[in-house]
Order: structure tokens, then C-alpha cells, then sequence
């Protein structure tokens, strides 16, 4: 989450003491805070994440610090932590190579991710969401259109052949991979860069978001975990509001909707080459649709509910029939219906990302 979305979150929450947002975009989102923040959190919005899908082991995270460790010099156990300390701001963010999110992430790229450590998070965050063992509290979240489209495009810029399409769900998917291919076939795109970037935008973020949302509106699959705060077997629903941002912006070389671009609008940030494809200031239709997204953000930050009398109605999300909010070229529509039989798809598998370091089918 960028130093911008921070300060609008905090300006909000400072209005009202007794409650505390968390919000986040991308990777694991505010999804793995909710496993364990308890009491001080009434809410969350988490944007274009992958919260249920496999998080790294706590084996894993002792390896890459020895890493980290052993780049810098620090490899006496007795003095470890105050080598470290020593150390250049500059020296610890480039130790170890960082990773670029990408479809083929080049090897030694290190990622510092939420990892099950047994302690902070206690169990992959699928299985303690699916027990309800997680803080109940009112949710907004979403994705956008074309999720993955920017992922593909960093490691194939030129294009995907079909061939390119074939190794790379191969690769990732492993016993799998058949399945994939079945399900999303070049034959149904119109180029396999298409497929590619569709695999990617359901697989890592559509669904699931869609299996997160399904799981707070419906308090898990078992009912909620032994806390004592919070007692044991009881199933404890939680107003869930679900959007999919589908705003194209006016700029003839960028047709998609990217990942991450919805925060520029919601926040009334311009869009600066670098981060995006291009350089785009943002216009009056740019505006007015930040005028709209930023008032439900706010609404919800302030009371739990984005709605309000003028505002076109944002359904509460209901399991298997995905109510939910469009944000488009026309502006904000609500009351959505639809069946996505992708999601239903997806749902069978238990991945990690498709963007890490190891292939999506590592257990």
C-alpha cells in the first residue's frame, strides 16, 4: 500500500478513535493481518491481493535470512544481530536481489513475504479463513480487469507465442497443467498473450478475492476459531463489499486496466511513467470517477458502509451470488448478479503465487 493510500486511510480513521482500519493492495493484502489483529481493527479494504493462496514456510524464511545474513557479512551466531545493525540503509534493501513480479521471475530474486511461522500466522491463511479463525470484521475488496496483464508483459514484451503459453502452465502448474490448458485453451483468445494474462488475472487475484469474500460473508467454512475473545463453534457472518474496477483511462496505448490502477483514481493521484506504461494527468472524467470511489472508500473507512442516500446502492456481498459493485467508463453500478464458473474452477486448487520465486505447484 503507497504512502498516499496510508495518509487518506489514517486522515479517515483519526475521525473516529474507536475504530482502526487496515488496508492493502497487492500481495497478501490486509488479508494476513486479519488472521491475527484482534479487537483493534473494525474494518478492512484489500485491493488486487492473493490472500489465500500458499505463503512460504517457516523453514523457507530461516533459509533466505541465513541468506541475508551471510551477504552482509554477518555469520558469527553470537554477533548476527548487532553485525546487522551496523549495516547501511542502502546495504540491507539491496543484499539479496529484489524480486519484479513477473510470470518467469528471473532466478536468485528474494521475497519478503508474510511467511507461516506458527506464531504471527499460525497455518496457511486459506485453512484459518476456511475455520473462521480470523477477526470478523466489515470488508471492501476487489480486483480490476485485467489483473494480469502486467505481469505477462514484464517477462514477454514482445509477445506470447503458443508454444511460450504450453511450457510456461507446464512450468508452473506441473500435474496440473493439463487442467489449465483445458480450461483456458489458446483457441479461446485471441492471442496467447491473452490466455496468459487471463490465467494469471483468475488464478492469482479474481478468485481469490472471490473465495476471501466468500469466506468472511459467510464466517469460514466451520465457524469461527477457539479465541476468548470471540468463543468457539459460532459462525459469525460479516457485511462484505465486493468491486470489480473496469475504468479504461483515455490513453490509446494502454486499452488494458491495470493492476494497481485503480488506487491512482481513488486517491486522485496522476499516473507517472515508471510505475505505468505511460505518463497520464488525470482529466475530468479521471475526476469524477475519483469523486465517487473516494466517497465509498471514505464512508467505509468511517461507519463500516460505503452507501449513502445519493450514492448509486453497493450491495453486501452474498456467497454464490456475487453481488457486487462495477466501477466503469459509465461510473459506479450496483447490484450486480453473475455466475463466474472460472472461479468454480479455481476454487479445487490450493496455489502459491504465480508471480514467486518457485512455480505456483510447490507445495
Amino acid at each position: 500500500m503507497g504512502a498516499s493510500e496510508h495518509r487518506g486511510v489514517r486522515r479517515q480513521s483519526e475521525q473516529r478513535h474507536d475504530r482502526r482500519h487496515v488496508g492493502g493492495r497487492t500481495k497478501r493484502g490486509a488479508a494476513s493481518r486479519l488472521a491475527w489483529q484482534r479487537r483493534t481493527v473494525r474494518g478492512a479494504i484489500i485491493q488486487s491481493a492473493f490472500p489465500t493462496s500458499r505463503a512460504a514456510t517457516h523453514d523457507e524464511a530461516l533459509a533466505q535470512g541465513d541468506a541475508f545474513a551471510t551477504r552482509l557479512g554477518c555469520t558469527d551466531p553470537a554477533q548476527v544481530l548487532a553485525c546487522l545493525r551496523l549495516k547501511t540503509q542502502a546495504q540491507v534493501l539491496f543484499a539479496l536481489p529484489p524480486f519484479t513480479l513477473q510470470v518467469l521471475e528471473p532466478v536468485n530474486q528474494f521475497f519478503w513475504w508474510p511467511t507461516v511461522d506458527g506464531v504471527v500466522i499460525p497455518d496457511q491463511p486459506r485453512r484459518l479463513f476456511e475455520q473462521g479463525d480470523f477477526h470478523h470484521v466489515p470488508t471492501l475488496l476487489g480486483t480490476v480487469r485485467d489483473e494480469g496483464w502486467t505481469f505477462m508483459t514484464r517477462s514477454f514484451p514482445a509477445g506470447v507465442t503458443a508454444a511460450q503459453y504450453d511450457a510456461w502452465v507446464h512450468n508452473e502448474f506441473g500435474d496440473a497443467a493439463q487442467q489449465i490448458l483445458d480450461a483456458y485453451p489458446v483457441a479461446a483468445f485471441a492471442t496467447p498473450q491473452q490466455a496468459m494474462a487471463r490465467v494469471v488475472g483468475d488464478g492469482q487475484y479474481v478468485c481469490e478475492t472471490r473465495r476471501l469474500a466468500d469466506l468472511i460473508a459467510d464466517g469460514g467454512l466451520r465457524g469461527r476459531g477457539p479465541h476468548e475473545d470471540q468463543g468457539t463453534g459460532e459462525r459469525v457472518k460479516m457485511p462484505v463489499f465486493l468491486y470489480s474496477y473496469e475504468y479504461v483511462l483515455a490513453e490509446p496505448t494502454l486499452p488494458q486496466v491495470i493492476h494497481g490502477s485503480e488506487s491512482n483514481i481513488i486517491f486522485g493521484n496522476n499516473f507517472a511513467a515508471g510505475v505505468f506504461p505511460v505518463n497520464h494527468v488525470l482529466n475530468a472524467a479521471d475526476l469524477a470517477l475519483h469523486a465517487i470511489t473516494a466517497g465509498y472508500w471514505s464512508r467505509f473507512v468511517q461507519t463500516g458502509d460505503p452507501n449513502a442516500n445519493q450514492a448509486p446502492e453497493w450491495p453486501v456481498y452474498r456467497k454464490n451470488h456475487e453481488s457486487h459493485m462495477i466501477f466503469d467508463n459509465a461510473g459506479a453500478a450496483g447490484a450486480v448478479e453473475h455466475k463466474d464458473e472460472s472461479c468454480a474452477f479455481w476454487s479445487g486448487f490450493s496455489f502459491r503465487s504465480l508471480l514467486g520465486e518457485v512455480p505456483a505447484a510447490t507445495p
